[in-house]
Formats: C-alpha cells, structure tokens, sequence
C-alpha cells in the first residue's frame, strides 16, 4: 500500500474526523500538490464556518481550486468506475453547500457506449463521499477497487441492486469501507420479485451501518414493500449489523416483522407510507422501544390518534423525534405534552403540520413548551405550522432554538 493509499484509508475509516483529512493536506504539500491541500483545507474550515462572509469567501475559493484542477485530481477515480467516458468534456459543477458534482449524462459517453453506470460523484470537505451507481448498467470493465484506493468513498447509493444475479456480478472487497447504503429498487412484482439474498448475505457490506431502501413501481411511484420481503430483510446479516435504516414506504403491516425479537438492534429509525395506530404501539411496545435514539415518522399518516399512540410508550432512549407532514392539528397537542420521552427530547420537529389555524391557537403550546427541558432542548421546528412569528414563551424558554 502507497502511502497516498494509506491516508485515504485513514480518512475513510474515521469520515467525521478532520484530521486525517489535514494531516493529508500537510503531506500534499511535501508532495507537489499545494492547491489540492488548500482545497482540502478550505472546503474543512467551509464545514464549520458560521459567518456569512467567510462562507461565501472559501466557497468561491474551493470552486475556483475546482475548476482548474478537478480533472487531475478526480480523472483517474472516475474513469475506474466508468471506463467509457470522456472525462475532458464533463460540465463540473461546483457549490460547496451542495457538495462538489461531477455529473454523468449519456452525452458524456463514447459513442456506442451506451448509458453511463454512475450517475453522479459528491465530494465533501475535499474527497469523494458519495457515488451514485445504477448496478444494471455496471461494465465489466470499470473496477471499484481501484477507485475506493483514490478516494475515501463512504456512502453508496445503488439503483437496481437486489436482484442477486446482477449484484454478484457489482460487489467487491473494495465495498468493506461502505458505511451508509441508499437503495432505489423498480419492483415487478406482477412477475417476480427480485431476488435479493446476494445483497442481503454479502460480507463486502459487513462495514453498513445504516441502510435505506426506496422501493418504486412500474411507473417509479413509490410503492410499500411487501411483508414477505421485511421478514426475509429481517432475518438477513445486512439487518442484523444495521444501527440506522429508513424504510420510506412501508404499510402498516409491514411494522410486524421489524418487530421480531432479537434481529434489529437499532439506534436510528425513519419510517413513511401508511402506519395505523396499532403499527405504531407494536413499534413502542418492541425492542425498539428501548434502543431507538433517533425515530423520524415522516409523511407516515400518523393523524392525532397515531401520535398519541406513539405517545403511549416510554421509548426511553428517544432524544430526536421528527413528525413532519403527518395531517396533524392543534388536539394533538396534549397527548404529546403527555409523553413520558417528551422532557427526554433535544429534536421536536412538528414541522409541515397545520397545527395553528385560528387566533389564540398558539397558546396551547404553552404545556408543551412547560413539559420539555429547556437545558436539553436544541431544536423545536415548527415550520409551515401556521405560525408567523415565535410566541414570546416560547422565545424566553428556548430563544433562537424555535424555527417557524
């Protein structure tokens, strides 16, 4: 292993920690390449700045590092993953809030070549984060090993990925470093479901801790998945090592199987698509109830009786709860006031709710606001929730932590 190699191991196995990433820089510097080592630094110190002028100081900076030097600094990684491109005419893109694009089109494709198997490249705070990749349409050529040695790539997002056929022939050792995995799947099942028990039992994945999967039907709709596929999901190697998974299209039904005991040991759970009252206190009532720091119940069609179900269960370990466009309204207020996680919470979001429909209505948050500790509170959104301003009890418990 080079000692480039090295440092980008270093950076994929601590991705939350800066130092490898500046101490990559120092050595960049000794190497020859200072302006990658100033944009490594520069898009960093963007990360943590506040201060509207700096932001917009070291964003222009990193864009103008970027486009003089994107193609020596990423030309290499990307032609691994897709070998029939050409690199010189790709339209970079360059925005530090939106993270660094190299974009994909079927233009940028040798002619015969076909579509491009990547449909795009993040990069954050100076190396490549996240790719985008449709396995379908993966060449035999392209090599993600030798891709993950130039950049500290953490996040994958797959299209098409759980039909075993096509996903033994995509994964690799290289995938080990893959932290967090998006899955985007076109379900056929007036035909067959797709079977997906390579992707679920790979050893490649053993390092995934957190696991979407976004399930479409033939018309790209999203679509709930099936119960019989949840209790495969959950019986699999995948789930079991999983601390954070987003299902954002499950029926209410399907709520059973990620109750069984013993599988899921989550820490991070967003669910959407339909849950009915009973879903909801089979979910407070399992083993999630007590493990779950961070539950996200958005778009879910909770209604006032579903969040006082989910008001029922002590869900002892909750500290961020997100109830966003959920057809809430002013009576479901007092059910949540009531729960016993509720002065436990650092997250309320209710955001999306029209919640405060008439004059005085924002007076029964004052319950609300009483029962949440204000030394533990960091956030309570109530964006698009029919309020203009933040009421003054609000503004004196909590100060600029209430968005409307």
């Amino acid at each position: 292993m080079s000692d480039r190699e090295a440092f980008v191991s270093a950076i994929a196995a601590n991705p939350a920690d800066d130092l490898p990433r500046l101490v990559f820089a120092d050595w960049l510097d000794e190497h020859g390449d200072p302006e990658r080592a100033e944009f490594i630094r520069t898009q960093v110190r963007w990360h943590h700045a506040t201060d509207a002028n700096e932001l917009k100081q070291l964003d222009a900076r990193a864009g103008e590092l970027f486009r003089d030097h994107w193609m020596r600094w990423f030309g290499s990684f990307i032609l691994s993953l897709e070998p029939n491109t050409n690199p010189g005419r790709w339209p970079a893109e360059s925005s530090a809030e939106a993270g660094y694009l190299l974009p994909f089109t079927p233009q940028l494709i040798e002619p015969g070549a076909g579509t491009p198997a990547v449909a795009q490249v993040l990069i954050r705070r100076g190396f490549v984060s996240t790719v985008i990749v449709d396995v379908k349409l993966w060449r035999e050529t392209a090599s993600l090993a030798t891709a993950l040695q130039h950049e500290p790539v953490t996040v994958f997002a797959c299209i098409d990925g759980l039909h075993s056929r096509r996903w033994s022939q995509f994964t690799d050792p290289a995938l080990r470093r893959v932290s967090t995995l998006y899955l985007t799947q076109q379900w056929a099942w007036g035909f067959s479901a797709p079977d997906s028990g390579a992707l679920l039992e790979d050893p490649h994945l053993a390092g995934v801790r957190s696991f979407t999967l976004s399930p479409l039907n033939d018309n790209l709709q999203p679509t709930p998945l099936p119960v019989a596929w949840l209790e495969r999901f959950v019986r699999s190697s995948l789930a079991y090592r999983l601390t954070g998974l987003n299902l954002p299209s499950i029926s209410s039904d399907g709520v059973a199987p990620l109750c069984r005991p013993g599988r899921l040991h989550l820490e991070r759970l967003e669910l959407g698509g339909e849950l009915s009252d009973s879903g909801v206190r089979r979910l407070g009532g399992s083993e999630l109830g007590g493990t779950v720091r961070e539950l996200k119940l958005n778009k879910a069609r909770l209604g006032n009786t579903g969040v006082a179900a989910l008001a029922r269960d002590p869900w002892r370990k909750l500290t961020h709860l997100e109830l966003k466009e959920n057809d809430l309204s002013t009576a479901v207020l007092p059910a949540l006031t009531s729960a016993a996680f509720l002065p436990q919470l650092k997250v309320l979001d209710l955001s999306g709710n029209q919640l405060f429909t008439h004059a005085g209505d924002e007076d029964r948050l004052r319950p609300l606001a009483e029962a949440l500790d204000p030394e533990r509170l960091e956030h309570l959104d109530l964006t698009d929730t029919g309020l203009s301003v933040v009421p003054d009890f609000l503004a004196e418990r909590f100060g600029d932590r209430v968005t409307v």
